[in-house]
């Protein structure tokens, strides 16, 4: 966490601090980043709830694999503006996808983005209790 975000010679720095992200200055004592977070559960580690924001004891929490799987920003070459939905030009359909707990569940293909998205949702609900962060309607 640290390296990605201040070394500009760690391989994945461009996706962390060259993006402006930084751990928080309280966390430069980890016996105050334990205090905040607490022990890791097994099969946790830790997530960004807001993927843009900063690591700080309010924007942080324990995720498992899947849940880190789903919670993603959006790819620049994401057309349809949507976690879990692409384009599928051979079909000229939106394909509806999940990962859960490492594994790429198809949901569907659909023929607009937004009843592709709101599918993913209903899935994502079923599975884990609440809407994607960045739940939203078009």
């Amino acid at each position: 966490m640290r390296n990605r975000c201040s070394n500009p010679n760690n391989s994945r720095y461009e996706d962390w601090g060259g993006r402006g992200i930084k751990v928080c200055k309280r966390w430069d004592d980890f016996s105050l980043f334990a205090k905040d977070m607490g022990e890791r559960p097994e099969g946790c580690t830790l997530d960004r709830i807001d993927n843009s924001g900063d690591y700080t004891p309010e924007n942080c929490k324990w995720s498992t694999f899947s849940e880190q799987s789903n919670n993603k920003r959006i790819l620049v070459t994401n057309k349809s503006g949507y976690n879990g939905v692409c384009f599928v030009k051979k079909s000229r359909n939106w394909n509806a996808r999940i990962t859960i707990e490492g594994i790429r569940y198809e949901i569907g293909r659909f023929e607009s983005a937004l009843y592709a998205y709101l599918q993913y949702c209903k899935v994502y609900l079923e599975w884990y209790g609440y809407y994607p962060k960045e739940y939203k309607w078009a």
